[in-house]
């Protein structure tokens, strides 16, 4: 892509600030930009960021060319407890955009750096992002020495929560009902499993014939009981092939554990 430089003015694009009350419109269409349209709403904006706990203007920095925001980066400070006591303040950024035009110019790096400072102020010692991998090895590795660790923290429970996480086994148990040999099991009546992820409260997924519903809510003695570490619920997105050894070794290596699974084969049996 071609970028048109020959209008814009140096001294401009390194004003920086923070977040003000009516720049959401503005920061979200940087976003949008950025992101190919397929970044949130304003609504989203403002859930994720300006109506957090513990929200700060500060954490929000913008540049802008004259009076237009071209660039921002957020970023929040939150306490990942280690041990009983032991809590490690650290920073969660992420939604870092700049406008193609306004590229090249080393305002990431400038944000970024100016932001540790404030950081440190507020003595955070440990800086966090979630990223893809590819970003991962072009930018942030490359620009900032990040590490990637491929490992599930206690962080996720902060960021998900088990009310999102139910949401998303009940998807899965909605697509699962679908499958014809669930439905044979399923016109003998509904059928109920406790799942148990790392770090969250157990699950309550109810399966029937026209629907699937999850809650922290019990519904009695399970039909099956199952423990799994929260990462192997990801692991389908790097294929069904990788998927299926990974649950294969989880299991061998007793991370992944079953229970009361002679009620689920008579369940099996009877269809």
């Amino acid at each position: 892509m071609t970028v048109n430089r020959t209008n814009i003015s140096l001294t401009d694009i390194t004003r920086v600030g923070d977040y003000e009350p009516g720049m959401e419109a503005a920061i979200v269409g940087i976003l949008q930009d950025c992101f190919e349209g397929n970044w949130g709403s304003v609504d989203f904006w403002r859930w994720k960021h300006a109506n957090r706990l513990g929200f700060d203007p500060r954490q929000i920095r913008i540049f802008f060319d004259a009076a237009r925001p071209v660039a921002c980066f957020h970023s929040g400070i939150f306490a990942i407890q280690l041990a009983h006591g032991l809590d490690l303040p650290c920073s969660l950024e992420g939604d870092y955009a700049v406008l193609p035009e306004f590229r090249g110019y080393g305002l990431l790096e400038r944000a970024y750096d100016q932001m540790g400072e404030s950081l440190a102020a507020g003595g955070v010692v440990l800086r966090i992002g979630f990223t893809s991998g590819e970003l991962q090895r072009r930018v942030y590795h490359k620009k900032f020495g990040h590490t990637f660790v491929p490992a599930t923290t206690a962080q996720y429970r902060r960021i998900l929560s088990t009310t999102l996480l139910c949401e998303k086994l009940q998807g899965y148990g909605d697509r699962l009902r679908t499958r014809t040999f669930m439905q044979r099991i399923l016109r003998h009546g509904e059928l109920h499993l406790e799942l148990r992820v790392t770090g969250f409260e157990p699950c309550h997924l109810t399966l029937a014939n026209d629907a699937a519903l999850c809650t922290t809510k019990s519904t009695g003695l399970p039909d099956l009981r199952i423990s799994i570490p929260y990462n192997l619920l990801t692991c389908t997105r790097n294929g069904v092939a990788a998927a299926c050894q990974a649950y294969l070794r989880a299991l061998l290596c007793g991370r992944v554990r079953v229970s009361r699974l002679f009620r689920f084969m008579r369940r099996l049996m009877a269809f």
